[in-house]
């Protein structure tokens, strides 16, 4: 019994290591920053008030200022670069 009640104590003592160290780590590191969503699919508000599009090829976020684009049915999609827009192209044919 005696033997039961060690391990447990062992035990217990290991997690709060654990649990101090994590503590430790995570408080040496900068939080993560999420950014304010809006509504829409793959619209997201920039810190300027701009909104960000996802680019349908490669995934990379996108303000609609200075990105090639290309009408799809009724949408207007941005890319992050000629490239992108032009496999998105090639893909439509």
């Amino acid at each position: 019994m005696m033997g039961l009640v060690r391990i447990l104590f062992l035990v217990m003592v290991v997690m709060a290591v654990l649990a101090l160290v994590k503590g430790i780590a995570s408080a040496s590191r900068p939080a993560p920053r999420a950014g304010p969503r809006e509504g829409g699919r793959g619209r997201r508000a920039t810190r300027q008030g701009g909104k960000l599009f996802r680019d349908p090829v490669c995934g990379t976020y996108v303000t609609a200022e200075g990105s090639p684009a290309a009408a799809r049915g009724r949408e207007t999609v941005y890319f992050c670069s000629d490239e992108c827009l032009s496999k998105f192209r090639d893909s439509a044919d």
